[in-house]
């Protein structure tokens, strides 16, 4: 029982913390900068190797 008890409390710690966080909004916009600035960063984007 203590075992489910130590789940529950670290899941609502989780959401809690992701909440404090931002969220899904908040993630979704470090992705998309984070994916823009490394397809910015490339030093030849048409070259092979």
């Amino acid at each position: 029982m203590r075992d489910w008890i130590a789940i529950l409390i670290l899941y609502v710690l989780a959401l809690g913390l992701f909440r404090v966080l931002g969220g899904l909004g908040s993630a979704a916009d470090a992705f998309r900068r984070w994916g823009g600035h490394s397809a910015g960063t490339r030093a030849h984007p048409g070259s092979s190797g």
